[in-house]
C-alpha cells in the first residue's frame, strides 16, 4: 500500500482537534478518530478520491471531504501528503492578493457585484431612468 504521510500542520491539528473533542466529548473524540484513520485507508485505496477543483489551487491538490472535515493532500505514485486537515466550517485563511493592475488602474481586479449603483444603475442614481433598462416586448 501507498505510505500517506501527515505534515507538521496536519499533525498539530489533529492532535489539538482530539484534545479539544475529548475534553467536551470522548465519544465524538473516538468518531474523529475513526473517520480520520477511514480517511487515510481510503486514500490509500483511492488515491484520486479527492476532489481538485476545491482544493487549494496548487498543482496536483486534491481535497477528501470526511464527514465534518476537509483533509487537503497532494499524491504522485510512491506516496500521498496531507497538508491540511480542517473542519469544513473553519474559515480558510489565505495570503493576501496583490490584485493592482501594473498600469496603476486601481479598480483592477475589483468586481461590482454587489454594488446596487452599478448593478442597476436605476437604483441609488436618480440621474438615470429605470425605464430605459426595460427589454422590449414582442409588440415593441
Amino acid at each position: 500500500m501507498i505510505p500517506v504521510r501527515l505534515s507538521r500542520n496536519a499533525a498539530n491539528y489533529l492532535r489539538r482537534e482530539t484534545d479539544y473533542l475529548r475534553r467536551r466529548n470522548p465519544a465524538a473524540a473516538g468518531r474523529f478518530v475513526d473517520t480520520i484513520r477511514q480517511a487515510r485507508r481510503l486514500l490509500q485505496a483511492f488515491p484520486d478520491a479527492g476532489n481538485q477543483a476545491h482544493a487549494l489551487q496548487i498543482a496536483g491538490n486534491r481535497v477528501l471531504v470526511v464527514g465534518d472535515y476537509l483533509i487537503e493532500y497532494a499524491h504522485d505514485v510512491t506516496h500521498i501528503d496531507i497538508t491540511s486537515i480542517r473542519h469544513g466550517r473553519a474559515a480558510v485563511k489565505t495570503p493576501p492578493v496583490e490584485t493592482a493592475h501594473p498600469s496603476g488602474d486601481a479598480n483592477f481586479g475589483r468586481s461590482s457585484v454587489g454594488n446596487p449603483s452599478v448593478d442597476n444603475p436605476g437604483i441609488d442614481n436618480p440621474g438615470i431612468d429605470n425605464q430605459s433598462h426595460v427589454m422590449p416586448g414582442p409588440d415593441d
